[in-house]
C-alpha cells in the first residue's frame, strides 16, 4: 500500500511539471519518461487492463465509470521508438479508486 501512495503523490507532483505540455524525465539515464498529464472531467473512461507493449495502442480494455477530475499520464520507456508509449496511469482525486500503473516505483 505503501508503494501505491508514492505512486500517487508522484503522479500528483508531476501533475505541475506537465500541465505546460513540457517534457519530464527520471533522474537516471535510459529511465522512463513523463510525457503528459492531460485532466479529465467526464463519466467514463478507458483504462489498460495491463501494461502495453510499444507496439499496441495505450488506451483500451478496460472501463471506469462515474468519473470527475481525473488526471491521465502517458509514460515512453527506454526502448520504444517515435511516439511509441507503453503505459497508462490514471488517478482519481475523489474517494473513487481508479487502477493506474507505474513503472517509476518497483
Amino acid at each position: 500500500m505503501r508503494s501505491g501512495k508514492t505512486v500517487l503523490s508522484f503522479l500528483l507532483a508531476s501533475l505541475a511539471i506537465v500541465a505546460s505540455g513540457q517534457f519530464s524525465s527520471a533522474a537516471a539515464s535510459g529511465a522512463i519518461q513523463l510525457y503528459s498529464g492531460v485532466a479529465y472531467t467526464g463519466s467514463s473512461v478507458s483504462v489498460p487492463a495491463q501494461p502495453r507493449s510499444c507496439t499496441e495502442a495505450p488506451f483500451a480494455v478496460r472501463s471506469v465509470t462515474n468519473l470527475t477530475d481525473v488526471d491521465l499520464f502517458l509514460f515512453r520507456e527506454p526502448g520504444c521508438q517515435g511516439g511509441a508509449y507503453a503505459v497508462t496511469s490514471l488517478h482519481q482525486s475523489a474517494n473513487t479508486l481508479v487502477p493506474y500503473r507505474s513503472y517509476l516505483v518497483k
